[in-house]
């Protein structure tokens, strides 16, 4: 669908104006004092329409600009920091319009993964741990055993393929030139890197003689939906292998399959068995099959888990 000049003023008004900008000089504060003018906002509107509806990208969008932050306070070591990408104010904003709108469908249309709270509207990372929680007390009530697989994707939207992300997010009524826009733009970006002693003029990427760059990069609005939309994908593909913890909700009168506990890329898997006469060295196999298809599932889309940060635990109760 088309970018009316009603949405992109709605868009930009809930913008902050200090936001950051991309290597043009262009900034937040620009689009917003077009809102000011019918004719002006409507000018902007019809550029990132036609990218949006076409698939075409603004030579001016295939300019990146690098910028590491502290993950921790005073901790300058190059491993421990993240890569925040600036884009052009206004490709950003084509790309939280795909973000918004995918997160939007797969709300309307259930296909999110339930056990994923990351990126979607009033569900908060205090919950995941609440649930968790909660399942910890129905295992002590029915006496359950579980093995629970703590673990993190590396890379995160970094590590994300292209024509997986396509797929996922078509399947959430995203227009191909929409997606076609946003990959183009981010395969043949030249990268600037922002130091302490200014932008550099030379620049990394886009590279014809090697294949494409991947990812969805940090910084883009159209991250966390991209992620969503696959994470909804393997979190089913898990399901119907029949990993998880069997529950019955209470309170809605209904049965469900718990596969993990998951904010983002951050993911507690779950596996339990129900029936005590099992014993648990098949609970452990099992286990190691379920974590070993997430962990090909993540290979599948990109991406793959950081051993570094990964542990396990087992989850028993004996009886009295």
């Amino acid at each position: 669908t088309d970018i009316t000049t009603d949405d992109h003023i709605r868009g930009w008004k809930k913008q902050k104006e200090k936001t950051s900008g991309g290597m043009s000089g262009l900034h937040f504060g620009h689009y917003k004092a077009h809102l000011k003018d019918k004719m002006l906002a409507a000018m902007d509107a019809s550029m990132r329409s036609v990218a949006y509806t076409t698939g075409y990208s603004l030579r001016r969008w295939k300019k990146g600009l690098d910028v590491q932050l502290m993950k921790k306070p005073k901790d300058f070591r190059a491993t421990n920091l993240r890569t925040i990408l600036l884009l052009e104010p206004d490709h950003n904003m084509n790309n939280k319009a795909i973000g918004s709108h995918a997160m939007r469908m797969g709300e309307r249309l259930m296909e999110h993964a339930r056990d994923n709270y990351g990126g979607r509207r009033g569900l908060r990372a205090a919950e995941v741990s609440m649930n968790q929680l909660l399942t910890y007390n129905s295992l002590w009530a029915r006496r359950g055993r579980a093995i629970i697989m703590s673990n993190d994707a590396k890379g995160g939207n970094d590590q994300i393929a292209h024509t997986v992300v396509n797929l996922a997010l078509q399947r959430l009524g995203i227009p191909k030139p929409a997606l076609q826009s946003m990959l183009a733009t981010i395969q043949e970006m030249d990268h600037h890197i922002r130091t302490a002693f200014g932008d550099s003029a030379e620049s990394y990427g886009n590279n014809p003689l090697q294949p494409p760059p991947q990812g969805i990069l940090q910084g883009s609005g159209s991250g966390p939906a991209g992620w969503a939309s696959i994470a909804a994908v393997i979190t089913k593909a898990m399901r119907d292998h029949g990993f998880g913890y069997d529950a019955w909700s209470l309170i809605r009168q209904r049965a469900l399959v718990i596969v993990g506990f998951a904010f983002v890329d951050d993911t507690d898997l779950i596996h339990a068995i129900r029936d005590r006469k099992v014993p648990t060295i098949q609970l452990l196999a099992e286990a190691q099959e379920a974590l070993a298809l997430w962990e090909n599932l993540l290979h599948a889309t990109g991406g793959a888990l950081a051993p570094e940060k990964s542990y396990w635990y087992l989850v028993e109760v004996t009886r009295a």
